[in-house]
């Protein structure tokens, strides 16, 4: 595979409508009171990353990805799905949501996990801005029917057989999952249902450093051997690679033909086979002589997916390929995906030799990625010219079982090999041939030695040929089998002493606490292929994970030397005494040597430390389990872990070390379907001990009933149950968020004798339904928590007196864009953030009654006619004070960029400048974080008036600039045309600020300028047309920075969009507040221009085209 700040919202003035004189004048439409929340956080979030995302279950997401990496989601069930609440983790830096019903499945291995990896989804183009499409795979049970004889599930479009794994590819409708997902989750014959995964790309010096032209010399290259290259195709006109090289070709990704747009496959193939006639043979191939099979299974830009590589690998078995090239690779593996399975079927069944790119995830431990996971492919990471690790390659142990991987290395940095035609994507040396890096480029290198030994050894099998190069293989000092398997490739020992050993890769285990009484004992085998016997005297050279030396008898060979006859084979035994040693990791290499013969086999194995199985047994408060329950187990040492039980898997075991653990339950009653939630409880041991293997059950039926009374009347829009857990500087917390108008339970607790401990109930209550489907008038967001323990009595009132009361105006620009909300509750340290999201009335009014408190609460309000083309925007955090009566509006004109609630707005460290801006900010201080789908932007800075930055897209650069007194301005222009969007549609925005390098390396903020707008609107975003009007104007400088006094303030406004201007009349009311008189048209729009400097000479000049609408009386 190729190489591949604080800010506090400035407070708005609390303008009066009781004025006098020439204010009263001038007001002749007067402002609406605006109060501010008490107590705006100080560091709300920046805007991150937003995107939508369909689930093959057809339920959807929206995801958000805040600045600080952690997550927010938003759940909208799919039709007929309405009960179904999902659960959320993050493991190895992806994110999962997972619905309740599909937990089990999960678990139970029926459905692939990573189709709920909406990190992974995102990256590969599958969020509902980019696909309307799902591709997947549907494995079938062998003994129940063949995936050739069925057709594809409803609502899917069939793609193609996988015999290997009998499976076949389907893609689903995103807006047909209703049909689809009942269809296959409650499938018998369907065994699982898989993600087709994204699979991307992963010679002058490399070929002799790896030893071929010995073995040229020898005779051998690789003549009669078939390569198969499973990648982006070949270039059949290069000189290196026609007349007749290729000797078939089959295509299976998305493009008509199997020619190469890419260049990744063409430089795979030469690498492995090429003749080198471009340069008069300096340039070849490890196997010049080898022929060479086409499968090509990746597009032009380097990607494509599980189906299409696997059929290329069963295409490359039918052809009768000795060894099959998959420079390709998807994700870390932590287990067998698809891919991984195939491989292996293919390898069992075709004899070939599969060999496979480690991956290019970086030298960080268990990044090997698949297809390079799988048992019986040869397994190849990089290394530069010097035999050094290249920095990119992943390397081991493998995720899950923590064997060893890969098996060994060979050349993979600045690769010179064949260029296919007309390629551009990576460095070239000349017309015919380019440089890449990559565990891809290593790969090929093995590949043609491979072809080499079959050619020299044509009875060997894969396995043979596998073992022969790992055990011959150059071992590098300094690095370990789990980072160079078995060492540098070295094709000339391997052609030349022809003594090998298997396995080549000797893995003892992951041996289990309690270990073995016994030792464990494996076969080490010496094959000898010439025509004398070669005695071997052997070490066993073993090293602990810390980098200590083993103590003397726990690891053992059970003879210093052995004698392999000529033409025959001899075996020794490799043994390990658990008990003699520390537990741990152990690698290293058991080394035979014979004169000038040198051979080894790696050795690893995983003595597990005292560890002790947990069994939790889970009992709903009534009825059966459903399977949105859940068991969490926590201890700072141990992590978060968890696992679902069910009906029919009320007993889950976690294996642990000693300590002391919370472990809690999220336990749902089903009714007696078994599907639809009942009820849901928590029940949680805050402290368990566990110093043996442990049995616990959490009771549901001990949990009481958590009752909440309001002021008003309220049925239960949702509720999510949560806890945080602090202990010994490392913490935790997590939820569960239950379907509308189920009760919820909690179990009372000991109190926890060390660190802290919350529990919470979050409420949302809206007023009971009318007839006409009007939205709820009202809504009680509450957050509930209980400190350090859970007590009996879990009884709760709302009302005026305890809770802030925010009445809320929702404006609309046309009156049929539905909108959406949700508020968030969260501590600073709680992780992520789950709700489901709710309609609000646009235009419209409804009165929330919001705890009080220390709480923080985040609204967030979008409005969407189709999935990936919405406007959504964020208020900062925020807590309330007691009894407080405050007023909010939403979506209110004009909208102009500003530094609103972004981390950091402005900036500058040392030499480098940031810039943040939202494209939006409403009259209400919220800020717009998701783009609607046909925005356009463009972002330009200069400095001193030389242009230094020039995109397209919204201001969020980090830019480095020169230390000196400089001048810059920053332009931002953007333009929207959605349907629903027809005021404030097109904005060009120049601010202008000094900067130089800040002393004594400290942050400094950039004082720019900002402007507020603040007509009185009805619910359409229009003003009164005919006639004089004014509004309030804010001028200020961005929160933090410190700014000077305001110089001076201009202003113009349009009712043509901007093609001729009139002035307005600004009065000076002080404190950067004024208020702006102009002359209305009839009707249409009116679009303003207003210009502002400071005394320092830090300007703001905004532009902004219908910034609000005018509507006749």
């Amino acid at each position: 595979m190729g190489t591949r700040g604080k800010y506090t919202p400035g407070r708005m003035r609390r303008w009066s409508v009781a004025v006098t004189g020439a204010l009263a004048a001038a007001l002749l439409v007067a402002p609406q009171t605006t109060a501010q929340p008490v107590t705006p956080a100080e560091n709300p979030p920046g805007s991150g990353e937003w995107h939508t995302i369909t689930l093959v279950t057809g339920d959807r997401v929206r995801l958000h990805v805040r600045p600080d990496g952690q997550h927010d989601t938003i759940f909208a069930p799919g039709p007929g799905r309405e009960d179904v609440g999902y659960s959320t983790r993050t493991d190895r830096g992806r994110f999962y949501l997972v619905p309740s019903d599909v937990a089990p499945l999960i678990a139970a291995d029926r459905v692939d996990a990573e189709l709920f990896d909406l990190t992974a989804m995102v990256a590969d183009g599958l969020d509902d801005a980019h696909s309307a499409h799902l591709p997947l795979i549907v494995q079938y049970d062998p003994g129940s029917v063949l995936a050739a004889a069925v057709a594809p599930p409803p609502g899917a479009a069939d793609g193609f057989v996988l015999s290997s794994i009998n499976a076949r590819s389907v893609v689903q409708h995103k807006d047909q999952a209703g049909v689809f997902w009942p269809a296959v989750a409650g499938a018998g014959a369907v065994r699982k249902v898989w993600r087709n995964g994204k699979v991307t790309a992963l010679l002058d010096r490399s070929v002799p450093q790896v030893g071929a032209p010995q073995a040229w010399a020898g005779g051998f290259d690789g003549t009669g051997v078939k390569i198969a290259v499973v990648d982006t195709g070949i270039d059949t006109t290069h000189p290196d690679l026609d007349g007749g090289k290729v000797v078939a070709e089959a295509n299976f990704s998305s493009e008509p033909d199997a020619s190469d747009g890419n260049g990744h496959g063409t430089h795979v193939a030469s690498t492995a086979a090429g003749t080198g006639e471009a340069t008069a043979v300096v340039r070849r191939g490890v196997a010049p002589g080898a022929a060479l099979l086409n499968a090509k299974a990746l597009d032009r830009q380097g990607n494509g997916t599980d189906d299409a590589v696997i059929r290329a690998l069963e295409w490359a078995a039918a052809q009768d390929a000795d060894v099959i090239n998959m420079s390709v690779g998807g994700g870390p593996a932590t287990g067998p995906d698809a891919v991984s399975m195939a491989v292996d079927a293919v390898s069992r069944d075709s004899g070939a030799l599969v060999v496979a790119a480690a991956g290019n995830l970086g030298n960080f431990e268990g990044t090997i990625t698949s297809p390079g996971w799988a048992d019986e492919a040869l397994t190849v990471a990089a290394v530069n010219h010097e035999d050094v690790l290249a920095d990119f390659s992943s390397i081991g142990p493998r995720g899950g079982d923590l064997a060893i991987k890969p098996d060994l290395v060979a050349p993979g940095v600045g690769i010179v090999a064949a260029r296919a035609s007309g390629t551009t994507g990576s460095p070239i040396v000349d017309e015919r041939y380019a440089r890449r890096s990559g565990t891809s480029m290593a790969t090929p290198h093995v590949a043609g030695a491979a072809a080499i030994l079959a050619q020299q050894h044509p009875a060997y099998g894969n396995t043979q040929l596998k073992d022969a190069l790992i055990s011959t293989a150059r071992t590098g000092a300094g690095m370990s089998p789990y980072e160079q398997g078995g060492g540098r490739l070295d094709v000339a020992r391997a052609f030349a002493q022809r003594v090998y050993a298997g396995p080549g890769t000797l893995n003892l285990g992951y041996l289990r606490w309690p270990h073995p009484a016994e030792p464990v004992s494996r076969a080490v085998t010496f094959t000898n292929a010439t025509a004398a016997e070669v005695t071997l005297d052997l070490s066993l050279q073993v090293t602990h994970q810390d980098g200590s030396t083993p103590p003397a008898g726990m690891f053992t060979v059970d003879r210093p030397r052995v004698t392999v006859p000529a033409g025959g084979t001899a075996s020794v035994a490799v043994a390990l005494d658990p008990a003699a040693g520390p537990t741990g990791r152990y690698v290293g290499y058991l080394v035979g040597t014979g004169g000038d013969t040198v051979v080894h086999t790696s050795v690893g194995v995983f003595v597990e430390p005292e560890t002790h199985e947990v069994s939790v047994t889970a009992v709903a408060h009534s009825g059966r389990l459903q399977a949105a329950s859940r068991v969490v187990l926590w201890s700072p040492a141990s992590g978060h872990l968890e696992q679902y039980v069910e009906g029919d898997r009320p007993t889950v075991t976690f294996r642990v070390p000693p300590g002391t653990y919370t472990a809690v339950g999220f336990l749902s009653s089903a009714d007696d379907s078994g599907d639809r939630v009942t009820e849901t409880a928590f029940v949680g041991d805050l402290e368990l001990a566990v110093t043996d293997d442990t049995a616990l059950t959490l009771d549901g039926r001990t949990a009481n009933r958590i009752v909440v009374d309001t002021e008003l009347p309220t049925t239960t829009n949702g509720v999510s149950l949560g806890f945080h857990r602090a202990l010994d500087g490392q913490d935790d917390s997590d939820s569960q968020l239950t379907p509308r108008n189920v009760p919820a339970f909690a179990a009372p607790t000991e109190p926890v004798t060390k660190g802290d401990f919350e529990f919470y109930s979050k409420w949302d209550l809206i007023a009971p339904p009318d007839d006409q489907g009007s939205p709820p008038a009202y809504e009680y967001d509450l957050f509930l928590s209980e400190r350090q323990r859970v007590p009996e009595v879990l009884s709760y009132r709302a009302d005026h007196t305890n809770t802030a009361t925010l009445d809320t105006w929702y404006r609309a620009d046309t009156p049929d864009t539905p909108g959406m909300d949700v508020r968030w509750a969260a501590r600073p340290d709680y992780r992520h953030r789950k709700e489901f999201q709710r309609t609000v009335p646009r235009p419209g009014k409804r009165t929330y009654f919001v705890s009080a408190g220390d709480v923080r609460w985040t609204h967030e309000v979008w409005m969407t006619r189709a999935p990936g083309d919405l406007a959504s925007f964020t208020g900062a955090p925020t807590s309330y004070r007691l009894g407080e009566v405050l007023r909010e509006e939403w979506f209110g004109r004009p909208a102009g960029p500003g530094p609103r609630g972004l981390v950091p707005p402005a900036t500058r460290t040392g030499d480098t400048l940031d810039l943040r801006i939202a494209p939006y900010v409403d009259t209400g201080g919220h800020w717009n974080n998701q783009l609607a789908a046909r925005d356009v932007h463009r972002t330009t800075l200069h400095a001193n008036g030389e242009q230094v930055v020039d995109y397209n897209g919204v201001p969020g650069l980090s830019v480095p600039v020169r230390p000196d007194p400089t001048t810059y301005r920053l332009n931002y222009t953007n333009e929207r045309s959605a349907p629903w969007w027809q005021y404030s549609t097109r904005t060009d925005t120049t601010w202008t600020f000094g900067s130089s390098r800040p002393a004594d390396g400290r942050t400094d903020r950039i004082p720019l300028l900002e402007l507020m707008f603040r007509p009185q609107l009805d619910e359409y975003n229009r003003a009164p047309g005919g006639g004089s009007y004014g509004f309030p104007l804010h001028v200020g400088h961005v929160a933090g920075a410190t700014g000077a006094p305001i110089a001076s303030v201009t202003g113009r406004a349009s009712s043509d969009d901007g093609r001729t201007w009139s002035p307005m009349r600004l009065l000076d009311l002080g404190g950067g507040d004024y208020v702006a008189q102009l002359q209305h048209p009839a009707s249409g729009a009116v679009s303003l221009h207003v210009t502002a400097t400071d005394t320092a000479g830090n300007a703001i000049d905004q532009t902004i085209i219908r910034a609000y609408g005018v509507v006749g009386s």
